[in-house]
Formats: structure tokens, C-alpha cells, sequence
């Protein structure tokens, strides 16, 4: 038998690709025709190296049945990289009789290394350039937040880990291609990636920046493949909002980009280091408000509306309200509120009342400030914002009220307000209020998908013409208190029938019932 490799692979075979030996087989012995086997020698094969032929394992050995003397026979012999290595030893192919007493080998390998006595084969496939992965906080959040709450805002820790490490320290794969390992950023919506930077001190104790690169040093990756470096944010990474990346970059080879760097999926996050603060005054600017009015204090930015907390006193009365007893609207940049005068509040006792509000952080134990959208507290050297307004001091006597109501029930049309409806709400809500129903507006009616909805005004005293229901004195209560009446009427009487209700202009509800023909309200 005699066997000759004719072709040899190139020293850049791809990881996914097959490694092709071309060889030539020839029956050089005596006879016309003889049988013969060809097989990989597995003996030194530790890292699981495949060997084919004509698609076949030669782990088991390949019979050439009558190979006529003196003719050349051409294989094509893959090789396959194991499980886990890149690089390995060298594999011996044997070709000889089928009776065992007479071979040859050739040895497989597509790498030199060394000069002289000491060159050694390899069979070696390029690896791709190393995998390096996001670990700790950003490993878990896959976002970042750099604000006053942090230790040393100055720097935000960064920590990777290496997948390899088991087999080698990122310093130590220089041999293996491996150049360097940097952290990259770039303001988001732009294109353009920029290394960051670390601090570093020489041995006189100056102070300089360099690129943060994990494989710069061994002692930076623990024993078990965690590198963490401090990225310098101060003096060179403004506020915003960011995009980073880790990256291996590797010697080039020409071939795909994906085998010379490999980058982790990029994390976005925020640099903000700038506390809330109040701008301007307290709205209304006017100091005199009247009770249900809005006040609000508006931020310099958005605020976090889950975080604050708030208390309402009303000097010289036993009313205090936490913010659960208020009607709070938190928006963007405003934190709104009223005192809702229908909780059982005595309106004519805080007329003309001083209102002290204060909103923030009410108790040292407590968790709930002011904070921006990306965890800011207020500062805490101007504490929480505190302000006084004064409820006018109103006659409520002389003061009208309106809200609305809706009547389900009456087949009503679209020409409700020229039909019967006006004149009979007003008797029956006239005659719920016990007052003389010439106080009662039906201002407009309307009927929206068969419901009937009327504006109502309940007017002073003083402009209904002094008039009451026989052994009545609820006729002399202002407007305020009437519609309050109403309310908590409504909400005492739960019986069948129609529905009326009533909504306040705060956008309280309720029910009216009351007895009459065709008018059973619920």
C-alpha cells in the first residue's frame, strides 16, 4: 500500500466549516488486485476530533475491496473540530492490507509552530474572537441609572464576566488573537461609539484617564471570570440618556467581521445628576382661593408620582387631611390638588381659614419624597416644599350652586328640553330639598342615548323671592348646603325605580328618590 496526502487545507479554516485533505491511495504491491483498509489513528484524539471519509467515521476502519495494482484512487478526507477547542493534536491516517501485515500513515494537520527540531502540527480552526457577557446590576436590570443617590456618582461601576474563564484569564488570550476588551458608549440617537474611560494613578500619584480595557490586567478578572472597572463619568460623560456595549476585539483575518470582535447586546440608560426643584410660586398666585379650588406647585422636571407624600392643615380647625383624604393630579411636571369640601367638612367654619400644605417626605422614617423620574430627591438642605394660602371668606348666603343630573328611565327624544321634563325635575328635586321649588333652575336638558341630563342651579334665597314650604325652615339654607343635602340624601335612599343622579361640579355622585306618578326615583 502507499498513501500521500496531494492537498493540504488552508491554515484559516473557519470554526463551522470542514478542514479537506485531499489524498491519493495505490496498490503498489504484488498481484493484480488486493483489499485494503483506511482508518484514523484515535489513540491521541483527546479533544474529540471527527474524521470522514465519503461521509464515514474512520474511527471504524474503511475497506477498499480488489484495488487493482499501480492505480491511483483520490479521497477526500474532513475534518470536523470537537465539542470545545479550536486547536488540537495532529491525527495519523493508516492505510494498509486488510490481512494487517503491511501499512503506511501520513499525519493530518494544517498548522506549523516552532523552527527547527522543535516545529510542531496542529490541527487548528480559527476561533472566533471571545464572548465576553454583562454581569451584576446590569446583568440583571439590563439598564443603568446614574444619579444622587449613588455613593460616588463620579463613576459607575461596570462588571463583565468571561465565559472562558475556566480555561484562560482574558489576559491571557493575547496568544489567541485577543487584543483588547473595551466598554463603548454613545449618547442615544447617535451613531458615533466612544471608549470609555477609567481613572488610573502612576507611582508618584498623578492622575490620568485611560481606556477601560478588561483584559489590560490579570489581577483585575477574579478566579472566576468577574472584571469589574470604574467607568469616569466626571468632567467627560455630560447628563442624558446613553447606550454601552462590551466588545472583544481580535488580530484581523480578513474573513467575516463576526470572527475578528464580538459585542455584548446593548443596555441603555441615564446619567442624571440634577435634583427637582420648585419653579416658580404655588399656583394660584392669588393668596386668597376659594375651597375646591385647585393649588399646585410645578418642578423644573418630570416627577416620579408614586414617591411623594402630602398634608393639608386648616389652621385653627380640627381639619388635617393626608394625601389619601385628597383629590391629588400628578402630571409631568405638576403636582395639583384640592380639598374636597364634600368629605364632612363645615364650609362656613373655614371661611377665611389659613391653609398651611406642605409636600415631601412627612416622616424621617419614610421612604416617600419628592424625587424626578429617575430617582432624584428634592434637595434635602431646602427640605420639602411648604406654602400657605387663605380660603375667601364667601357669603354663602348670596352664592349660587350648580350641577348636573341624569334621569334614567323616560323615554325621552331629542326635543326633551321643549317637553314636560324641566318643569317636573324641578318640583321633584325642589321637593326633596324641601324648599320652595322656585329656587330650582333647569338651566338646559338634553336626552343622550334615551338618558335625560339637565344642568340645575340652586339659587340664594334672597333671588327666589323668600318663599317656603308650609312648616318649613330649610328654605333659609344656602345653596352649598342644599346641594350637600342632595348628596347625602342620595346616598341614603337605595330603592327600585328609575334613576336620577346627581353630579356636583367637583364630580361627586348621588341618587335622588322621591314619590310622585311616573317618578320613582332610585
Amino acid at each position: 500500500p502507499n498513501m500521500q496526502i496531494s492537498r493540504y487545507p488552508s491554515p484559516y479554516v473557519f470554526p463551522d466549516e470542514k478542514m479537506i485533505f485531499e489524498i491519493e491511495l495505490s496498490n503498489e504491491g504484488v498481484g493484480n488486485s488486493s483489499t485494503f483498509v483506511l482508518s484514523a489513528d484515535q489513540s491521541g484524539n483527546y479533544d474529540g476530533v471527527i474524521i470522514k471519509s465519503d461521509g464515514k467515521l474512520l474511527s471504524t476502519p474503511a475497506e477498499f475491496d480488489n484495488m487493482e495494482k499501480n492505480t491511483i484512487m483520490k479521497k477526500q478526507i474532513t475534518v470536523e473540530r470537537g465539542p470545545t477547542v479550536y486547536k488540537s493534536n495532529p491525527v495519523d491516517l493508516e492505510f494498509g492490507s486488510a490481512c494487517g501485515d503491511m501499512a503506511v500513515a501520513v499525519t493530518l494537520y494544517n498548522k506549523l509552530e516552532g523552527e527547527g527540531e522543535d516545529v510542531k502540527q496542529f490541527i487548528e480552526f480559527v476561533e472566533p474572537c471571545p464572548r465576553v457577557e454583562w454581569a451584576g446590576e446590569l446583568s440583571r436590570d439590563r439598564s443603568f441609572v446614574v444619579n444622587t443617590d449613588l455613593n460616588d456618582p463620579k463613576f459607575l461601576p461596570v462588571t463583565v464576566f468571561n465565559p472562558k474563564s475556566s480555561f484562560k484569564k482574558f489576559c491571557a488570550m493575547i496568544s489567541d488573537r485577543l487584543e483588547h476588551v473595551y466598554l463603548s458608549y454613545r449618547r442615544k440617537g447617535t451613531l458615533h461609539w466612544k471608549n470609555a474611560r477609567t481613572e488610573i494613578e502612576d507611582e508618584n500619584g498623578n492622575k490620568d484617564t485611560t481606556a477601560i480595557d478588561f483584559r489590560s490586567s490579570c489581577d483585575d478578572e477574579d478566579n472566576y471570570g468577574y472584571v469589574t472597572l470604574k467607568w469616569l463619568l466626571e468632567g467627560i460623560v455630560s447628563e442624558g440618556t446613553y447606550e454601552i456595549k462590551v466588545g472583544t476585539e481580535c488580530t484581523a483575518l480578513g474573513g467575516p467581521d463576526d470572527i475578528d470582535m464580538f459585542n455584548t447586546p446593548i443596555l441603555t440608560g441615564v446619567i442624571d445628576l440634577t435634583r427637582p426643584e420648585q419653579y416658580g410660586r404655588p399656583l394660584p398666585l392669588h393668596d386668597n382661593v376659594l375651597i375646591g379650588e385647585e393649588l399646585s406647585v410645578i418642578f423644573t422636571e418630570a416627577i416620579d408620582c408614586d414617591a411623594f407624600d402630602m398634608e393639608v392643615e386648616i389652621i385653627d380647625t380640627p381639619y388635617t387631611f393626608g394625601i389619601e383624604e385628597l383629590q391629588v393630579i400628578c402630571e409631568g411636571r405638576k403636582i395639583g390638588f384640592q380639598i374636597d369640601p364634600t368629605v364632612g367638612i363645615d364650609v362656613e367654619q373655614v371661611m377665611g381659614k389659613t391653609v398651611k400644605v406642605e409636600i415631601g417626605k412627612m416622616r424621617p422614617e419614610s421612604d416617600l419624597n419628592i424625587y424626578d423620574t429617575n430617582g432624584n430627591a428634592i434637595n434635602p438642605l431646602v427640605g420639602n416644599i411648604k406654602f400657605e394660602k387663605t380660603l375667601a371668606n364667601l357669603n354663602l348666603d348670596e352664592a349660587s350652586t350648580s350641577f348636573q343630573v341624569s334621569v334614567e328611565g323616560p323615554e325621552c327624544s331629542s326635543d326633551a328640553n321643549n317637553g314636560p321634563y324641566s318643569e317636573e325635575l324641578r318640583e321633584k328635586i325642589g321637593s326633596v330639598l324641601e324648599t320652595d321649588s322656585s329656587r330650582i333652575e333647569i338651566v338646559d336638558v338634553d336626552c343622550i342615548k334615551k338618558i335625560l341630563v339637565a344642568r340645575v342651579k340652586i339659587l340664594p334665597s334672597s333671588l327666589a323671592g323668600g318663599r317656603k314650604l308650609a312648616g318649613s325652615n330649610i328654605q333659609e339654607e344656602n345653596p352649598t348646603n342644599l346641594f350637600y343635602k342632595l348628596r347625602d340624601f342620595t346616598e341614603e335612599q337605595m330603592s327600585g325605580g328609575r334613576k336620577l343622579t346627581v353630579e356636583g361640579i367637583d364630580g361627586e355622585e348621588g341618587t335622588v328618590v322621591a314619590d310622585g306618578e311616573n317618578w320613582s326615583f332610585s
